[in-house]
């Protein structure tokens, strides 16, 4: 989501009011949605979250290092800081297993990764926690410990798993998108350095009751929250980032947390009492009698629970704060026709990493369908692109099949643009297994295999294996069940790839099986004319060529094709004038890419025929062409 990690503190001035589980319930339904989450056990005297989550086995142990390891490195550590000198990630990090996430069925999205920097209290903790002395230091040096503790979370980077086809320059690493800190109760030396040079934004937990409500009012006021305003965009302190946002510089989200659920009256006004006083809309999350009897994640083991849901809410305004929130106009955005390359891929990623990516399968796999026509060039556009094929194939729905066969056709392509021929091989490869597990799932419908039939053979084509790309536009053939436009499309790339084995009679067969179909479009009759065109060029026949050719013509007068191969065997056959009037229509029709085939096929035939009235001419055309295309 972010370059950088977003540091939120949560803090209670008493305890007991489910603070720790609203940071737990929050990491996991943060990494549901696929974001990467580290959660700080800051509360270093009574550190129950860590103790929670390896009672319940949610963790496989402990690093070589804990939470409080952490606070003496930053309390022994002098400004200026050698990033070189920072604490290895590894020896602090305790990752909670991928099979304790689960992902949210409303996101194109597999789960994130959740990390938690606990306290080990089974290690000398009471002994390590006196050394520590945090009541020794004064509020300069709380300063400076909770800015060195920061630099070092906005520092961090994981190693993520990528294909090995993505090739050596891949990136391989990646930033959290939140770190919640679960910070000390009360006016203490650890809960102020959590919310002061620590953290970049405020999660302020309360209960209900008098003492609660006076005490967190009485604690926001200390901290300036109450009085604050924020301060302007154009407001510059360099030392601001370094040492974090003061308190009362922070965006504040107050949670009324063990809400009862009787006392109705009394309830709403306590509620509009506690809004009153801090002037902010509270967040509600109430009391579960299963908290009585032991802590729970609801946003993962009890769904359909009241509290669930109500966590969801703490989920959106924490998502809204980090302006992490859906945006409706991505979608709008991508289609526009007017964006720079770098604003398209910008939009992208942030849909894809959106929950607006829901409901917007569609489009996506149109713009998909359209990039891969348009031939993507860049490494980093077909990582985009693989990025969305793993979204959009992971999304649950009937045509996640129909957009691995697209997949698969995106890392056939990328194969062809690949210089090193050893990713090439990991790319062709990747696209062949995907190609596979289409044609071979009971899931798919006759039409998601011999779609992928059709296109595996193209790329069997593409890779020079004959045999194999006939036999599979044979297999789509012979479907009884497959879908007439499939049918056709297979029996014309059949008659190409015969054309190309020198096998022009069973080419011309295919072709004309096309051409004689009542129900085939006359798109694909006038493709296959148009190749019929080209093998009766090749063999010499140049009045069926010909008649071919104007047939073709007729059917699809848009396509430069059909004019290309008529211009053809209308200049070889020596009639000049018609010929220079098709090749100026084809001329016109064709881009950049076409221009060079016309260009090359021409140069062929006058190889062959050597003089050909009109060629030199024709030649001239096309550059000038060619040169206008440049200029546009």
């Amino acid at each position: 989501m972010n370059d950088f990690s977003q540091i939120f503190a949560f803090y209670s001035f008493k305890g007991g009011v489910g603070r720790s589980m609203a940071v737990l319930n929050l990491a996991y339904a943060l990494a549901a949605i696929g974001r990467n989450v580290l959660i700080l056990d800051m509360d270093l005297e009574a550190p129950g979250l860590s103790g929670f989550l390896d009672r319940n086995q949610e963790i496989p142990g402990f690093a070589a290092s804990d939470m409080v390891d952490l606070v003496k490195w930053a309390s022994t550590t002098s400004l200026p800081l050698n990033p070189l000198s920072f604490p290895l990630h590894s020896e602090y990090i305790v990752r909670v297993p991928r099979e304790k996430l689960q992902g949210n069925p409303g996101a194109n999205s597999e789960p994130g990764r959740l990390d938690i920097l606990p306290v080990e209290e089974e290690r000398d903790y009471y002994e390590r926690l006196t050394a520590l002395a945090m009541g020794s230091y004064d509020q300069d040096a709380l300063i400076r410990m909770g800015s060195i503790l920061r630099a070092w979370l906005k520092s961090l980077r994981f190693p993520i798993e990528v294909p090995d086809y993505y090739g050596p320059t891949a990136e391989r690493t990646a930033a959290y998108d939140y770190v919640l800190v679960d910070s000390r109760t009360g006016i203490t030396e650890t809960g102020g350095l959590c919310i002061g040079p620590l953290s970049d934004q405020l999660v302020v937990l309360t209960a209900l009751n008098d003492q609660n409500v006076k005490g967190t009012c009485k604690f926001l006021k200390e901290v300036g929250i109450l009085e604050s305003l924020p301060h302007s965009s154009t407001d510059a302190d360099p030392t601001r980032e370094k040492a974090g946002p003061r308190p009362g510089s922070k965006p504040c989200l107050i949670v009324a947390s063990l809400v009862p659920a009787g006392e109705i009256e009394t309830k709403r006004k306590r509620l509009e009492h506690l809004e009153e006083v801090l002037g902010k809309v509270v967040v509600k999350l109430s009391y579960h009698p299963q908290l009585a009897l032991q802590e729970s994640i609801f946003t993962r083991d009890y769904r359909d629970e009241y509290l669930a849901h109500e966590y969801d809410t703490l989920l959106r305004q924490v998502l809204r704060m980090a302006g992490d929130r859906n945006d409706d106009t991505l979608p709008e955005r991508l289609t526009r026709r007017k964006h720079s390359p770098v604003e398209f891929r910008d939009t992208l990623r942030q849909l894809l990493h959106s929950a607006t990516a829901t409901g917007s399968e569609n489009l996506l796999f149109f713009l998909l369908s359209e990039a891969i026509r348009s031939e993507i060039k860049d490494d980093a556009d077909f990582i985009l692109w693989d990025q969305a094929c793993r979204a959009l194939s992971g999304a649950g729905q009937s045509s996640s099949l129909s957009v691995i066969t697209q997949w698969a056709n995106l890392l056939s392509q990328w194969s062809l643009h690949s210089i090193d021929r050893g990713l090439a091989t990991l790319r062709i490869e990747a696209a062949m297994n995907r190609y596979k597990q289409v044609c071979e799932s009971d899931k798919a419908t006759s039409h998601q295999k011999a779609e992928a039939l059709l296109y595996r053979g193209i790329t069997h084509g593409l890779q020079d294996e004959p045999h194999k790309e006939i036999d599979d536009f044979s297999a789509v053939i012979q479907m009884t069940d497959a879908p007439a436009e499939l049918k056709t499309e297979a029996l014309i790339n059949r008659g190409v790839a015969h054309g190309k084995q020198d096998e022009p009679h069973k080419a011309i067969d295919d072709f004309s099986a096309v051409i004689q179909m009542t129900e085939a479009p006359d798109e694909l009759k006038a493709k296959a004319l148009a190749n019929r065109v080209w093998v009766h060029y090749i063999t010499g026949c140049y009045r069926e060529a010909i008649e071919d050719g104007r047939q073709a013509v007729s059917l699809k007068p848009s396509d430069w094709l059909p004019h290309n191969n008529l211009a053809i065997s209308l200049l070889v056959f020596g009639q000049t004038a018609e010929a220079l009037v098709s090749y100026e229509a084809a001329i016109a029709l064709a881009n950049s890419a076409q221009l060079e085939e016309i260009m090359a096929d021409l140069r062929g035939a006058i190889e062959q025929h050597k003089a050909l009235a009109g060629a030199e001419e024709i030649l001239d055309r096309i550059e000038a062409r060619r040169q206008a295309l440049k200029s546009e």
